[in-house]
Formats: C-alpha cells, sequence, structure tokens
C-alpha cells in the first residue's frame, strides 16, 4: 500500500506539472526570443465566446528558431522534410518537425531519374494491389511533388525522404509523453548539442565538397569510364556507354537526358565524360568538383553549422 500511495502522488505530481507548463508556456517562449534573437513563435489558441474570461484553452504552438532559420537559408537548398510523432499523456495530440535537406543522398522512393512513365505506372499499380488505401491517398497528389520522374527544373537532391527525417523522429519519441515545455526543451536540447557535433565533423573533412559527396561524385567517376563522349557543337555531348546507355549532355544549360545532374546537382557519369572532354580539348580547366551545386560545397556546410542555438535561463529566471 505504501508503493500504491507513492505512486498515486506521484501521478498527482505529473499531473499537476502537465496542466502547469501550459500557464508559463508564454514566458518560455518570450525566453526562447531573447536569447535566441530572429526566433519565431506562435501560441494560438481555441476562440472563447465569454471575453470576460481570464485563461484561454492552448490549440498549438508553432516556433522556428532563429539560429535554423539562417542555416537553412545558408544550405542554398528549397526542399523541406516534414515528420510527425503522437504526443503522450493526459494532452494527446501531435509533433510536427520541419527538416532542411542538405548533404544526405538516401533514396526511398525507387523510380530513379531514369524510370520511364511506364515503369512508374507499374510501380503504382503494383501500390495498389499491396495496399489499395495506400493507393488511393497517394493517387490525389499530384506525382510532380513526390516522384522524381515527373519533377521538372533543378530539384539539386537525390530524395523526397531521408534518414534526417527518421534521425529527428527518434529523438523526438523520448520526449513525445513529457510535459509541453520539457518536450520542447527536449527537441531544444538536442538540436542545440547535434550543430555542435556536426561542426566537429566538418572541422576534420577536407577538400571542397562534404564526405558523402565527394564519395558520391567519386563512385560517379569510377562509372564513367566505361563511358565515351561525342562533342555535337554549340555545348552539347553525345554519351554512350554499355547496356544501350546513350544520353545527351549539354553542358552549356548544365543538363543530361538522364536528368540526374538536375536532379541531385552532382555530376553523373554522363556530364563527367563531357567535363573530361572539355579539360581534354581545353575548353574548360576546371575539375569535375567545380561543377557540383554549391549546396554540397563544404564551406556551405560549415556556413549552416556556424550558427548556434543559445542556452536559455531555467524556469526559476524567466
Amino acid at each position: 500500500m505504501k508503493v500504491f500511495r507513492a505512486k498515486t502522488e506521484a501521478l498527482n505530481q505529473a499531473m499537476v506539472d502537465y496542466a502547469g507548463q501550459y500557464t508559463t508556456l508564454r514566458d518560455y517562449v518570450q525566453e526562447l526570443r531573447t536569447q535566441n534573437p530572429g526566433t519565431t513563435a506562435k501560441i494560438e489558441v481555441e476562440s472563447e465566446p465569454n471575453p470576460a474570461f481570464e485563461t484561454r484553452t492552448f490549440k498549438r504552438i508553432y516556433i522556428c528558431l532563429g539560429p535554423l532559420k539562417k542555416g537553412f537559408l545558408a544550405g542554398k537548398t528549397d526542399y523541406l522534410g516534414l515528420d510527425g510523432t503522437f504526443m503522450k499523456g493526459p494532452y494527446p495530440g501531435m509533433i510536427l518537425t520541419a527538416v532542411g535537406f542538405c548533404k544526405q543522398l538516401d533514396v526511398l522512393w525507387n523510380c530513379s531519374s531514369t524510370t520511364t512513365i511506364q515503369e512508374f505506372n507499374h510501380a503504382m499499380e503494383e501500390l495498389r494491389k499491396l495496399n489499395n488505401d495506400c493507393y488511393e491517398w497517394v493517387k490525389v497528389i499530384p506525382p510532380q511533388h513526390w516522384s522524381r520522374v515527373h519533377f521538372t527544373g533543378r530539384a539539386h537532391y537525390d530524395g523526397l525522404l531521408n534518414n534526417l527525417c527518421e534521425t529527428i523522429h527518434n529523438q523526438i519519441k523520448k520526449a513525445c509523453n513529457q510535459p509541453i515545455i520539457t518536450c520542447l526543451e527536449y527537441i531544444r536540447e538536442y538540436l542545440m548539442l547535434r550543430i555542435v557535433s556536426v561542426q566537429k565533423v566538418s572541422d576534420k573533412a577536407v577538400g571542397p565538397l562534404t564526405p558523402t559527396a565527394t564519395s558520391v561524385l567519386e563512385r560517379n567517376k569510377s562509372d564513367a569510364a566505361q563511358y565515351v563522349g561525342r562533342f555535337c557543337g554549340n555545348g552539347k555531348y553525345q554519351v554512350s556507354g554499355p547496356w544501350m546507355d546513350q544520353c545527351v549532355v549539354d553542358m552549356v544549360q548544365h543538363t543530361c537526358s538522364c536528368r540526374r545532374w538536375e536532379l541531385t546537382g552532382i555530376p553523373y557519369k554522363h556530364s563527367l565524360v563531357a567535363i573530361w572532354d572539355m579539360r581534354k580539348n581545353k575548353q574548360n580547366d576546371g575539375v569535375p568538383e567545380e561543377w557540383v551545386h554549391s549546396t554540397y560545397w563544404l564551406k556551405t556546410w560549415k556556413e549552416m553549422y556556424s550558427f548556434k542555438i543559445e542556452p536559455i535561463n531555467g524556469r526559476r529566471m524567466w
């Protein structure tokens, strides 16, 4: 019975903290803004028909820390990944996080940049057979938003899903059963420490590109050794290789008919053959690394993580 009473008392205290943290949420937000200039934080409450009522019911909160804004802009990429997890406890809800894509090249959608429309339709039919509900959900979304075979223009990214979202998601799950401020603080502290740890890795990196981009480019160089390029004038090359793989590379527009260069921002095997031929004929003195999009440059990576999330004071000093 002593254990039962102790557990009951602990749960009661926890419930008080769950509710009590909502009353200090505005103070927490102000502390974030004070210590991290440029932070956007908005609290939305449920509408109250009686304006004389002194309190309001919490609805949602949005936070974007100032240093993370600057880091995202410095990364020179336009894609955001979204991932969410459900909150547990007496006040259930959902935490939705936005992650800026950069330097990761994981591909989780099996339609590659050279996938044809017919192959895309076949993949959709297979999805319908496996899970009709999922198929119906995907079908109503314009495919140019999620399938690379329908992309147009330069994406400078190799996938719409990556392990960055999952990394953040796994961390958030550890805090999803905590009171609101405790949960938000767990996420802020995790990001604060992550930026420092990534900077330590970037400080040790050498070369013009990030380590991941360097390994991808080296792999593309190895594949390009099996290809032959023929200059066709107007900056265009016809590049041929094994398995009847033949593409047109436009060095003026920085495009290739396989679309890999446009999608990733890293020269693929076809474009590398053209770059080497230009250098051989003294039409260009640059190395392949100079043709990589600036989002993969090591100096861009370092600039991204140069903006640090500042620590904040404890609740007694708010």
